[in-house]
């Protein structure tokens, strides 16, 4: 019989694979391969967690904006979102890097959870990516990159702090005093929910300066804090008062710290700010009797 007849009778010429699913299907049957692929499928939605942290000091990665909200006149908060099995990779105190780019800035979660974190977010006059981050839309992306900042708050009253070329400094502590201004409340804030909800034990004051009561950022969730946890107090002072103010009127001072600060003498201050707010409230607080080592400046 000829070759043309075999080819006739029913012998189809060879079908060389192109892929690496039909090499497989040549093998085993097709049902085993779905089955395969629904197990590793129901294993990585339910039980697997593929990279623990989304940010782990290598490249950027990017999240995507799911909502936003204003709150002041020239502040908003943000929502990012991400893989819902990963944590953002941060402790509670450091900041993450967000990037436009050549330009990155550093902003401080006030929340993170698996899936999600959230930035506050005050408009800069020149700022580049403030101002883009005030103009982003839902459902674009942005790149972050991290974790960074020296102070670590681990829980139980332990603060870590990391300097260059030194040793991790760890300090203990029951009293924490807070100094911040404008902005500077987003890392306190993430401090200060972590006391409120978990250190009952612990006693945190803020002071907290801003010009005007407009410029007061997230004001509301720090009087249901204080009002909710009485290990937690906020003193609020403003440069430019309106007439019915009855608070604090101008910048913090050596008595009005000494005012609000406790005596405990394991006291922490954390003080955010400017880089001349931050020094003149260190200098304030040296002057007091408060050791350099128990100062952290965001």
């Amino acid at each position: 019989m000829s070759v043309q007849n075999q080819h006739q009778i029913g012998h189809e010429p060879y079908d060389a694979p192109n892929s690496w699913w039909q090499v497989l299907s040549r093998y085993q049957p097709r049902w085993l391969w779905w089955w395969w692929w629904a197990f590793h499928w129901t294993y990585y939605q339910f039980f697997s967690f593929g990279d623990a942290y989304l940010i782990d000091g290598s490249n950027a990665r990017p999240v995507m904006l799911t909502m936003r909200t204003q709150m002041t006149h020239d502040t908003i908060r943000l929502v990012f979102s991400f893989p819902s099995r990963q944590s953002l990779g941060i402790t509670c105190g450091q900041h993450i890097w967000c990037h436009l780019g050549d330009h990155k800035r550093a902003y401080t979660p006030t929340t993170h959870a698996d899936g999600q974190f959230e930035l506050v977010v005050k408009r800069v006059p020149d700022g580049i990516v403030s101002g883009y981050l005030h103009q982003m839309a839902i459902g674009h992306t942005l790149l972050i990159s991290g974790p960074a900042g020296r102070c670590s708050y681990r829980g139980g009253g332990v603060f870590t702090l990391s300097v260059y070329k030194a040793p991790e400094m760890t300090m203990l502590t029951s009293h924490v005093l807070c100094v911040c201004a404008g902005s500077g409340i987003t890392p306190i804030y993430a401090v200060l929910k972590h006391v409120a909800c978990v250190d009952v034990d612990m006693k945190v004051k803020v002071l907290y300066v801003n010009k005007t009561v407009d410029d007061v950022i997230l004001r509301t969730e720090l009087d249901e804090m204080c009002e909710n946890h009485q290990n937690v107090e906020c003193h609020y002072t403003l440069t430019q008062p309106p007439p019915e103010w009855t608070g604090l009127v101008g910048r913090p001072s050596i008595d009005m710290i000494a005012g609000i600060a406790n005596t405990a003498r394991n006291e922490v201050v954390l003080v955010c700010g400017s880089v001349s707010f931050n020094r003149c409230i260190a200098e304030s607080c040296l002057k007091l009797g408060y050791e350099r080592r128990m100062l952290v400046l965001f």
